[in-house]
């Protein structure tokens, strides 16, 4: 792997039991694909009055839920309710993913995590995904990529009350995983998500493959999994 850090994660793998991953940024570089279904809704839905709605910088959307972004973008110029900008966002990120062939959406994984586990699962140390998308988006990018298998279980924003960066919906996974923090290692990649899993008091690594680097801020980071 290629840490900007000091940490290695073989030096620690004995201590670990499980090894969850965010996946927009963490597992694919997918978050121009979220952005751009976002902006596709946004276009959509506020039309000519975007001079009293203004867009954020792209860069203020990485790593945030849904219902973030929709109270951020879309709540203060549209009648439309979160389950329906949900709704919307999810078919554009649905068609966007579909016109992918494996090759590209394999070509979007970050490099090296296929190697990376493979080897945990020879160690077998448990895994699973915790991701702020919505479920049906998870499961086509996962099953799709081929790396569902890897995986015991898939948290997604509606696993839990509070989506990151509370920390609940890592600690859920710990729970079903029967693991407690010291015991488990997160790879994460957006400030948003490094909050929620510094708050578990777990060992925490940024990826910073698809970053700009003023928010490259952890102490422990990659840049790939090689």
């Amino acid at each position: 792997m290629n840490f900007s850090g000091k940490y290695r994660i073989e030096d620690g793998l004995h201590l670990v039991k499980a090894v969850l991953f965010d996946m927009d940024g963490t597992l694919f570089n997918t978050e121009e694909i979220h952005t751009c279904a976002t902006l596709a809704v946004y276009y959509q839905l506020i039309g000519d009055r975007q001079g009293d709605c203004p867009l954020p910088n792209a860069e203020e959307l990485i790593g945030k839920s849904d219902a973030d972004v929709f109270e951020r973008i879309i709540a203060p110029c549209s009648a439309v309710s979160c389950a329906e900008f949900v709704k919307l966002k999810n078919w554009e990120m649905l068609k966007a993913v579909d016109t992918l062939s494996l090759e590209q959406l394999t070509a979007l994984m970050t490099k090296g995590i296929v190697p990376l586990l493979k080897r945990l699962r020879d160690r077998r140390i448990k895994m699973a995904i915790v991701t702020a998308s919505e479920p049906e988006v998870a499961e086509v990018l996962l099953s799709k990529s081929g790396l569902s298998p890897y995986f015991e279980m898939v948290i997604n924003y509606n696993s839990t009350a509070y989506s990151k960066p509370s920390p609940s919906p890592y600690l859920l996974a710990m729970r079903k995983l029967g693991v407690n923090s010291g015991e488990t290692l997160i790879f994460e990649d957006s400030l948003t998500g490094l909050a929620a899993a510094k708050a578990t008091k777990s060992t925490t690594v940024q990826v910073q493959s698809f970053l700009p680097p003023k928010l490259c801020q952890h102490n422990l980071a990659i840049t790939d999994f090689r």
